[in-house]
């Protein structure tokens, strides 16, 4: 992707997302093409939506070519996706857009499966309002190889915030912050993110993004 702007990779998967649809690939149309072998989509943590998503693909292409082709690939999220892609360990996966044109390995994007929020939480009672104001808090902030530390590193060093940050997956953050681990937690993912919706919501807690 060097050279490309963010609009430029959105723009132009959206429209082959659309080409392949209209050309009825998935549609009953025409019988898809044949499939890669191996055929590995790379997807995210537990919890995770890339995972979600990714399982719910799987399971379309599998019913398309009448047979079990893809082989769902769980790893920390877009960072390892985008290795394993440019090493040949994988034919298809989730990344995204600041990941990706920071790869210094040119990846095609396909489509624009969604849009991707960073989400804070912190407990309501809580005096943080704002990115500065995690300053010093210990912070769950995705898998070592994940989009959620990616840009939650690069954010907090332009804020010029200090913080503990803890590997954890969108689940396991969840976890940690029900359990007064960590101060806060960070999350680069879509709505609804599974790990916080299939979760109790815990007494006292707060968000913001």
């Amino acid at each position: 992707m060097s050279g490309w702007s963010r609009r430029d990779v959105l723009l132009g998967g959206g429209a082959l997302a659309g080409a392949l649809l209209a050309g009825g690939a998935l549609t009953g149309c025409a019988p898809p093409p044949r499939p890669p072998e191996p055929f590995r989509l790379a997807t995210g943590p537990e919890g995770a939506v890339y995972r979600e998503i990714g399982s719910a693909l799987a399971g379309l292409l599998d019913r398309e070519w009448g047979r079990e082709v893809v082989e769902v690939v769980h790893t920390d999220s877009a960072p390892e996706n985008v290795a394993l892609l440019t090493s040949g360990r994988a034919e298809l996966g989730f990344v995204n857009v600041d990941v990706a044109l920071a790869h210094p390995e040119p990846v095609v994007a396909l489509a624009r499966v969604f849009d991707s929020v960073l989400h804070a939480l912190v407990p309501a009672a809580s005096p943080a309002r704002d990115v500065r104001d995690l300053d010093g808090l210990t912070l769950a902030c995705g898998a070592p190889l994940s989009g959620t530390r990616f840009v939650t590193e690069r954010l907090l060093e332009v804020a010029g915030v200090r913080a503990t940050l803890r590997s954890h997956t969108q689940a396991d953050s969840v976890r940690a912050f029900r359990a007064g681990e960590v101060d806060g937690v960070l999350s680069l993912t879509g709505m609804p993110t599974p790990a916080v919706t299939s979760s109790p919501r815990p007494a006292g807690s707060g968000c913001w993004t």
